[in-house]
């Protein structure tokens, strides 16, 4: 079973939690979705996305789309 996380770096149990998960074994820290994310609240630490306040994110799902690892999904 894969780790998961939330995007702001608390670990989940084997379901999803809240509205955003990150799959940690997924995730590369390519930073693909730093990029994309318009309202600037991502950002790569230890190699892993992280998000600064979650409850600035619009819920635009642009991180989700640009990360070719679907390491990002929204519940």
């Amino acid at each position: 079973m894969e780790k998961k996380e939330n995007l702001d770096g608390r670990n989940l149990g084997p379901g999803p939690v809240g509205r955003w998960i990150i799959y940690i074994d997924k995730c590369t820290g390519c930073g693909e979705c730093v990029d994309a994310c318009s309202l600037g609240l991502l950002y790569i630490e230890n190699e892993k996305v992280k998000m600064k306040e979650e409850r600035y994110c619009s819920e635009c799902e642009d991180c989700a789309s640009a990360c070719a690892f679907r390491a990002i999904t929204f519940r």
